[in-house]
């Protein structure tokens, strides 16, 4: 049997070393290239840094320790076909959206750059009896759409329809020409539950 010199175990150990540098290279230029990669006016990293923005506006008793960011295209029959980026955020550190988390989830429409929906998971505020007013939840509805910058400050945004009581919240809709709103407030403490703008 023919033995195997040093000198080429050493030749073959060094060509089977480069080619894993050489592979995790890719996997990492990969990885960036899909971070960087942009659809219409945002990238993902983009759609990170504007829930960093946003997330303690809706969530402000939980700190936010996970974030998944996708691109989807999606169809609409008042739009047609669009892509969004959707991004969901949870105070869980492994990322896993259980019951007793709270997730936050925002969709930008890719080629506008508008943001269309924000909702949470579950109430922020405990109840403790007391209940705002339709006219309350109306006026928390408007800021809430102005916080987030969903509502432009024009006074053509008239009610839709009177509030209407969904379980712990109310609900609450607006329209400005062909442009519909609806949110969703906590009839505790006003706490936004969803804001949707199509």
């Amino acid at each position: 049997m023919k033995r195997i010199s040093n000198r080429t175990i050493f030749a073959v150990s060094a060509i089977l070393i480069m080619v894993w540098f050489a592979t995790i290279a890719i996997q990492i230029r990969r990885s960036v290239a899909r971070e960087t990669r942009r659809h219409g006016r945002y990238s993902s990293a983009d759609a990170i840094a504007n829930v960093t923005r946003l997330c303690p506006l809706v969530a402000p008793e939980t700190e936010m320790r996970s974030c998944g960011v996708s691109y989807v295209e999606t169809f609409s029959p008042f739009h047609g076909s669009y892509g969004i980026w959707a991004v969901q955020c949870t105070d869980s550190a492994d990322g896993d959206c259980r019951e007793t988390n709270v997730d936050v989830c925002f969709h930008w429409n890719a080629a506008t750059g508008k943001l269309t929906w924000v909702s949470r998971s579950k109430p922020a505020g405990l109840d403790d009896g007391r209940r705002i007013s339709p006219g309350e939840a109306i006026a928390c509805a408007r800021r809430w759409l102005r916080k987030l910058g969903m509502m432009e400050e024009s006074p053509s945004w008239h009610n839709w329809a009177a509030p209407q009581r969904k379980g712990y919240c109310w609900e609450v809709r607006f329209y400005a020409g062909p442009q519909r709103a609806a949110v969703e407030v906590s009839s505790t403490d006003g706490s936004l539950q969803l804001a949707r703008v199509w």
